[in-house]
């Protein structure tokens, strides 16, 4: 773990939580799980990972679905939490085919406005044009087909969008029930527990 890792506290400071939490302080692997939801009737996907695209030791959905028993031609809704690579990515196989064939893919309607903007591309500071660019390579061939969704709305029987604006302007976690059981999964509103 580097200086500037953590941008809200002193390095002193997460060294200490991590030794506090058992873990190693000299360096801190962030896991990401993609999360299938198998409704009965529905078998949703929330957030495709980076698709390999990001890093070596990311993106191992696909093989990763396998042993579960899970084809990837079963699932049948993806639901975006947010635009950044690590969470679209995987929508797209290697060779730019789409990952999940049957799926409807359903993103948050402040999210699609703010990243296919031609103008907030344009004013982006250049760190953050990438994004904007990946955006648009990932939901290109589809754009069409891409429904959008609102905070507070069942996006299939039993999962709802929930507002968690911050992260990007559009970040969404959801709300996922089952008769009087609920549950709130949440993508990037803390990368680790520890911290």
């Amino acid at each position: 773990v580097q200086d500037g890792f953590v941008k809200n506290v002193p390095l002193d400071e997460v060294k200490n939580a991590l030794q506090a939490a058992y873990l190693p302080t000299d360096k801190l692997p962030i896991p990401y799980n993609q999360l299938i939801v198998n409704t009965g009737r529905r078998v949703v996907l929330i957030d495709t990972g980076t698709g390999g695209q990001l890093a070596p030791t990311a993106g191992m959905l696909i093989e990763n679905m396998e042993p579960a028993g899970i084809d990837p031609k079963a699932v049948d809704t993806i639901l975006i939490s947010h635009f950044h690579g690590d969470h679209i990515n995987g929508l797209l196989t290697a060779d730019g085919k789409p990952a999940f064939p049957n799926a409807e893919v359903m993103v948050p309607a402040a999210e699609w406005a703010f990243w296919m903007d031609e103008g907030e591309a344009s004013r982006a500071p250049e760190g953050l044009k990438q994004n904007f660019a990946n955006a648009r390579k990932i939901f290109g061939a589809i754009a069409k087909d891409v429904k959008r969704y609102e905070p507070e709305e069942e996006l299939v029987p039993g999962i709802t969008s929930v507002a968690a604006y911050g992260h990007t302007p559009g970040h969404m976690a959801f709300r996922v029930s089952s008769g009087a059981d609920q549950m709130l999964t949440l993508s990037d509103t803390a990368n680790h527990p520890a911290l």
